[in-house]
């Protein structure tokens, strides 16, 4: 008995296979409040401008699969080669935007200061309807 006798494919490859199908962010970099990106089936470009928040959005996926994983330095690096800022799980649930002079030094400016919280969800499916997401 074949798969494809078990499991019709019809126009579908692959049916069962799991695939991305949701980004969701909430107070998560530059991403303040809650924001969903859907990714189509069958391949999505991720394109945009510097700083838009491409890098962003690739680190928050990266947190669901490592608690500690090594972030996109490529957007905070200058022209010269040095990392200008680290990227941390810490700046994006703040929300860093920047610094801010203080006195004769600087300290980080973030888009939420205060209290707050993050969450960063993937949600994957397949085609036979079966949907999962995962979080961190």
């Amino acid at each position: 008995m074949s798969i494809a006798t078990m499991l019709p494919m019809g126009d579908l490859t692959n049916p069962g296979q799991m695939r991305l199908a949701l980004v969701q962010v909430v107070n998560w970099g530059t991403f303040h409040g809650a924001h969903t990106m859907h990714v189509d089936r069958n391949g999505t470009l991720l394109t945009g401008n510097s700083g838009v928040g491409k890098s962003t959005l690739f680190d928050a996926m990266l947190r669901v699969f490592d608690a500690r994983p090594r972030s996109n330095e490529a957007a905070a690096q200058r022209a010269g080669g040095a990392v200008e800022d680290k990227r941390t799980t810490f700046t994006y649930m703040r929300g860093k935007v920047g610094d801010k002079a203080v006195g004769e030094g600087s300290a980080s400016a973030f888009q939420r200061p205060g209290a707050t919280w993050s969450a960063v969800g993937l949600t994957f499916d397949n085609a036979a309807g079966t949907r999962v997401t995962v979080s961190a």
